[in-house]
């Protein structure tokens, strides 16, 4: 499950969809379940991070490798097709489109 809420941190770093406090309230959940094993029940969600935690299982979307450049201006990502570091503007993968319908 902490998988699954670091790839929903990721994709929300990729194409914001997340209000501060979702990511504030992830972090807060990550930490708790690594430092006191409390259990993470994804009916406690609300809906709509239901529906995107269901579309990273649906594509079983992984985090592509990402970094800042020196400037820590813009967020790049390995394109392994081209072996080069990219613009995460340029990423492409089909859960964006799911992502935008929700």
């Amino acid at each position: 499950m902490i998988e699954l809420l670091r790839c929903v941190l990721a994709l929300d770093s990729i194409c914001p969809f997340l209000e501060f406090y979702h990511r504030m309230e992830i972090h807060k959940i990550i930490l708790e379940q690594i430092r006191y094993g409390t259990e993470i029940d994804i009916n406690n969600f609300s809906p709509m991070m239901q529906k995107v935690m269901k579309l990273i299982e649906k594509y079983k979307w992984e985090r592509p490798e990402y970094k800042y450049n020196e400037g820590r201006l813009n967020l790049l990502y390995y394109d392994e097709d081209l072996e080069q570091w990219q613009p995460i503007e340029n990423y492409k993968h089909e859960i964006i489109n799911d992502l935008k319908t929700i």
